[in-house]
């Protein structure tokens, strides 16, 4: 029975379901692209390629003394060993068999012989000597003998180099580091390069002989020998495959298990760069799925009844019908989850191969790795979201009884151009029961209990401050809700007063279900607030430290300031701005849009009475557009006073305090007007969309 009555309830509701899931589906695929190149750049991770042989599973830090051990045992708490242990313990095993290596870390800087591309000063940047051959790291070229060095092929080309080429390097570490003779070496190969940002690799800037390293090494610092001379040490990482012969020795205190790096060990939930802009960009969604679904589920609640009546009558329980929107949940969730993963990967597959062609002498992986972890958050987080959604429907449904929902009529939706508008409800969480006037004293009072914890000090002003900031938030929220409400109801009542049949038609459709467009005009403005919020957040923690936006070197102002002094986003910020307020603009369009549909015999009435194409359309961009072009005007105001009242910090003056939020105001400007735009454009668009409903075709609400 639970799946017929599904089944049935999935024909009943297709609209509500249809939107629902192609929300949840944005959700998930930005979830799922985030965490896919998580994913992906965890098992990036776990394969460093530093030329090192597979099979060893066994590894010690060895240090290894010029001329002895020194007198003092406690400076290194490493494996102790005699100069030549560590080669002469690696030869006896790989003659026996045993996969064994070797390596030494220098921090270098050399510059080209005879001048090159970055003859200004000297490249720094570490190398690897490794005892064994480090031809698997070697992309072009052969592995360096003594005297020669291979570089990094990104290295190679900034500083203009090719094989065959001579470079001098002396050790950038170390007390004797610069009295110590340079080096002379001849490039022998290029070797793999470092990547960058999407993804990132951990490949060295250069290789070496183990005979180089050595010579770099007595660059170290002298420690005092045994003998009364002095000493110097060569740090090696020392690995092999257990049962070894010759290793006996250097499996001392420090003689470890080699265990391989776990890529679900490195797996991190992003919170920064593009991977972190899409997971935040995820949980907007989310949250505006909701917000929409509830929306959404108030128009279409009386179908909604209408079915759970007739259930009821044909003998479905209370329990069946929960465990019916339950599935209906898990379905919609597990479906929408499904497609996210799919998108999510083919994103992460697309950005891997714009990354390789730029950077082709990086060692990238041919496509994105899925971590069961990665995918089962995906899941989990979109069937929460569905099971939400699922709520307000429910809700809705539910307060009217199965008799009334039954009875001929009693759900229909009267004919708006017959009757009056109906009256505005009042719900027990709604703004209104406050009003607007007591919302902004209580605002007011929480900036004041900033303004007092900040001046305050001691222990309790950070205190007094902090539960202002909470409360501004709280309050601030519920003013932003309730003034979005009322600016609509105050524009469409003006245009009620029109005669142009679109603005007359827009305005009463407005007016009839104010509820549905407020919940997308606040949808559009907690975006709108977010995105100013954050980019002032930036620019205001930049100017209050008294840097110049954009000067700083935290990736933070790198990433949403431009080096101009004026606190204006850089280019890519502005890129990821445009995406978020689209995200944004087609969660709230889907408010819309389901509302419309929901009243679709009121839009056959318009059609029998005379509304011309042309006004329909009208009718349609207004009632689109003038939800987010309010959300677009009073989003960034709230971000950029938030962050004003936010930002005060603890014992700064008045003076620095207001210049840092000046600053943050032209990004406010640009989120408003990048939100006015794709306003602008998702009204065309939706409008030009829109069809007339014949009266022929017109069916009650569903």
């Amino acid at each position: 029975m639970i799946g017929v009555l599904l089944r049935e309830q999935v024909r009943g509701q297709s609209r509500l379901l249809t939107w629902t899931a192609g929300l949840l589906a944005v959700g998930a695929s930005l979830a799922a692209t985030a965490l896919i190149a998580a994913s992906s750049q965890a098992v990036l991770d776990a394969n460093p390629s530093y030329g090192a042989p597979e099979g060893m599973d066994r590894a010690a830090l060895v240090t290894e003394w010029s001329d002895g051990p020194p007198a003092d045992q406690d400076v290194t708490d490493a494996t102790v060993a005699s100069p030549g242990d560590i080669a002469a313990a690696i030869d006896e095993a790989l003659e026996a068999g045993f996969p064994a290596h070797a390596t030494q870390t220098h921090y270098l800087e050399w510059e080209r012989v005879g001048g090159g591309a970055r003859d200004d000063l000297p490249y720094m940047g570490d190398a690897i000597a490794s005892y064994v051959d480090a031809s698997s790291a070697i992309i072009e070229g052969r592995s360096p003998n003594e005297g020669e060095i291979a570089i990094a092929g990104d290295v190679a080309a900034d500083l203009g180099l090719h094989i065959g080429d001579t470079v001098v390097a002396t050790s950038a570490i170390g007390t004797d580091a610069k009295s110590a003779a340079p080096l002379t070496l001849e490039v022998s190969g290029l070797a793999i390069a470092s990547s960058t940002q999407p993804f990132r690799t951990a490949s060295v800037d250069a290789y070496l002989s183990w005979e180089d390293g050595i010579v770099l090494s007595e660059a170290s610092a002298a420690q005092p020998a045994q003998d009364g001379g002095t000493t110097k040490a060569l740090h090696a990482e020392v690995s092999w495959k257990d049962g070894a012969p010759g290793m006996e020795e250097l499996a001392s205190r420090d003689d470890a298990p080699l265990v391989p790096f776990d890529p679900r060990d490195g797996f991190r939930i992003p919170l920064e760069g593009w991977t972190g802009t899409l997971w935040i960009a995820a949980l907007f969604a989310s949250v505006g799925t909701v917000m929409a679904s509830v929306a959404m589920g108030r128009v279409q609640a009386p179908s909604r009844a209408r079915w759970i009546a007739t259930a009821r009558v044909l003998g479905a329980t209370s329990r069946t019908l929960r465990n019916v929107a339950a599935l209906e949940a898990v379905f919609m969730g597990i479906v929408s989850a499904a497609a996210g993963l799919c998108v999510g990967w083919l994103v992460n597959a697309a950005v891997l191969a714009w990354q390789r062609h730029a950077q082709p002498d990086a060692v990238l992986p041919l496509t994105p790795a899925v971590l069961p972890i990665a995918a089962a958050i995906v899941v989990a987080m979109t069937v929460l979201v569905a099971s939400l959604t699922a709520i307000g429907p429910a809700v809705w449904a539910s307060r009217t009884a199965p008799i009334a929902a039954l009875k001929p009529g009693a759900l229909a939706t009267a004919t708006p151009l017959a009757t009056t508008p109906p009256a505005r409800e009042r719900g027990a969480l709604r703004a209104h029961h406050v009003g607007g006037g007591p919302l902004a004293l209580a605002v007011a009072g929480a900036v004041i209990l900033v303004a007092v914890g900040s001046a305050w000090g001691g222990y309790l002003g950070p205190w007094i401050a902090g539960a202002g900031v909470v409360a501004f938030g709280v309050f601030g929220m519920a003013l932003l809700a309730t003034l979005a409400d009322s600016t609509l109801t105050a524009i469409a009542r003006r245009w009620a007063r029109r005669t142009h049949p679109g603005p007359l038609t827009a305005a009463h459709d407005l007016l009839a279900r104010s509820r549905q467009y407020a919940t997308a005009t606040l949808i559009y403005a907690l975006a709108c607030a977010a995105l100013a919020g954050v980019l002032g957040h930036g620019v205001h923690a930049l100017a209050s430290a008294g840097a110049t936006p954009g000067a700083s070197t935290s990736s933070f102002g790198d990433m949403f300031t431009a080096n101009d002094g004026r606190g204006w986003p850089s280019w890519g910020a502005l890129g990821v701005i445009v995406v978020f307020l689209i995200i944004a603009a087609v969660i709230a369009c889907a408010v819309v849009a389901s509302t419309r549909i929901a009243a679709g015999d009121e839009s056959a009435v318009h059609t029998a009475l005379g509304l011309s194409p042309s006004a329909h359309r009208t009718s349609a961009s207004l009632e689109f557009g003038l939800p987010l072009a309010i959300g677009a005007t009073l989003g960034p105001l709230s971000g950029w006073a938030f962050v004003a009242v936010v930002s005060a910090p603890q014992g700064a003056s008045l003076g620095a305090w207001s210049a840092a939020t000046l600053l943050t105001f032209p990004g406010a400007l640009l989120v408003a007007v990048c939100a006015l735009a794709v306003a602008a454009g998702a009204a065309g668009v939706s409008g030009g969309l829109s069809r007339q409903v014949a009266p022929s075709s017109a069916t009650p609400s569903r």
